[in-house]
């Protein structure tokens, strides 16, 4: 009985499940010392820990880990100007809000934030708020003490307030505990109102609530994803231990969800055929060296780039958001490529392009190489470091994104943005001036370009490779 309930817990902590389901079992972490699975068997105690534990993060995207806001910007684009110092982020006067780089429709958050209390005359009410989609907002306040109402501490701000008033006392951590489905839509008909679900410390203050329309300021409902916002009210608020985890947006390998066709992505691989892809030495899928198999396009081990050969999309892109899941075997070394052209003065061996990279980092020897990390998975090959990644194993898949707008482009790793530059700026050319790239004129400034996986000898799985452009 112990190890079933154990069982449960555990996925309560991990996997989606409803909300009722978890109403009536255990509490959502975490303690004040980081949670076991049998330490939440046997009580569920209210928020924070300085360092969350390794239970309730797996599987989830980490927003905020206490070094940097790469995954934030600021409302309108600039940089998040939220000053980061000892695992925590703090509102700072005179800046804006700040908004997650990633969108989101379904999902369950924990996000933990410590309100000031007033000043010697009285003032400071520890505003803020999480707007989620940047459509609705919880509510962020000093309410210690208060009843509850629908813009106080916890409210979904003027639509409802909380079942009952969770807070603490100011200079004390809190947090929320967020599950969230997005308003469904047939067009731009709304079908199916938004919902949610809000733990405040530990504390049921919002069980399965329909949300009838946006909240407050936020910005009106659409049949898109959206960001997380925390809003800057003019209050010093502090944040910390931010991560969520999206849900229902995979459905089957190689297909497309609802959301994703009605956002205009495109299948590149269907996971049965070779179309679309052809070798880079002639207009066909190489006859050896790659095979299609169980849904997966697999490159075969041996013979590196002699072998079977990269292979290459038929169509050229500009502006692009593409993702595929990558799988490798112990001391693989691949590489997505983009802004690859048919043909390069001198070019011999794989086709020169800006590489998104796939290595067994523990393993292979290039991970050494280059500097400061830059030949290691998702780096932008021998030229920029990836930052702060999350990656899994060897033999379990990972999630590759790439984005590119204008000159602008960023690299993704399992939800988290790992890297972003400007192609032509003068950091871009003085990397690559610096890099195994010196000698190619014009290297990484084709004005559009094919798409590229890498047959470097070592086998590596690839699926689920969809694009989207403008």
């Amino acid at each position: 009985m112990k190890t079933r309930l154990m069982s449960i817990i555990a996925l309560m902590c991990v996997l989606t499940v409803s909300a009722s389901a978890m109403a009536t079992a255990a509490k959502p972490c975490c303690s004040t010392k980081p949670c076991s699975v049998s330490a939440m068997a046997t009580a569920a105690k209210p928020c924070c820990s300085a360092k969350p534990c390794s239970v309730c993060t797996k599987g989830a995207i980490v927003l905020f880990d206490g070094s940097d806001l790469s995954q934030w910007t600021g409302d309108e684009g600039q940089p998040a100007e939220w000053e980061v110092a000892g695992g925590v982020v703090k509102i700072t006067p005179n800046s804006r809000s700040i908004i997650t780089k990633r969108q989101f429709e379904d999902f369950r958050m924990h996000i933990e934030f410590n309100v000031p209390g007033p000043d010697a005359k009285g003032r400071g009410t520890g505003n803020s708020g999480v707007y989620i989609q940047r459509r609705y907002e919880v509510q962020i306040l000093n309410s210690y003490g208060k009843p509850p109402t629908f813009n106080g501490c916890g409210s979904l701000y003027r639509t409802k307030a909380p079942i009952k008033n969770a807070c603490k006392e100011p200079g004390q951590w809190q947090c929320y505990d967020i599950i969230f489905t997005a308003a469904k839509w047939s067009g731009n008909d709304k079908v199916k109102n938004a919902r949610i679900t809000v733990w405040q410390n530990g504390v049921l203050t919002h069980d399965d609530f329909e949300i009838p329309n946006k909240t407050g300021a936020g910005q009106q409902e659409a049949p898109s994803a959206g960001p997380i916002l925390l809003q800057n009210h003019g209050s010093a608020v502090r944040f910390r231990n931010i991560w969520i985890t999206p849900m229902n947006e995979t459905g089957p390998a190689n297909t497309l969800t609802e959301t994703e066709k009605r956002d205009g992505w495109e299948l590149l691989f269907d996971g049965k055929t070779s179309s679309g892809w052809t070798s880079t030495r002639q207009p066909i899928f190489p006859s050896q060296g790659w095979t299609i198999h169980d849904g997966m396009i697999i490159v075969n081990p041996g013979g590196e780039s002699a072998h079977g050969g990269d292979i290459i999309t038929a169509e050229k892109y500009s502006d692009f958001d593409f993702k595929m899941d990558f799988k490798i075997t112990k001391g693989a070394n691949s590489g997505i490529k983009y802004f690859c052209i048919d043909k390069f003065p001198g070019q011999k061996g794989s086709v020169i392009g800006l590489e998104f990279q796939i290595l067994d980092d523990d393993v292979h020897l290039d991970a050494k190489m280059g500097h400061g990390g830059n030949r290691t998975t998702s780096s932008l090959y021998d030229l920029i470091a990836a930052k702060g990644k999350k990656i899994n194993p060897v033999g379990q898949w990972n999630t590759a994104r790439i984005v590119s707008k204008g000159l602008h482009v960023e690299h993704w790793l399992n939800g988290r943005c790992v890297l972003q530059y400007e192609r032509g700026s003068k950091q871009f050319l003085d990397l690559v001036a610096a890099s195994k790239y010196k000698d190619r004129e014009n290297f990484g400034m084709a004005k559009q370009g094919c798409i590229l996986l890498q047959d470097h000898g070592d086998e590596v799985a690839f699926r689920n490779i969809k694009i989207k452009t403008p």
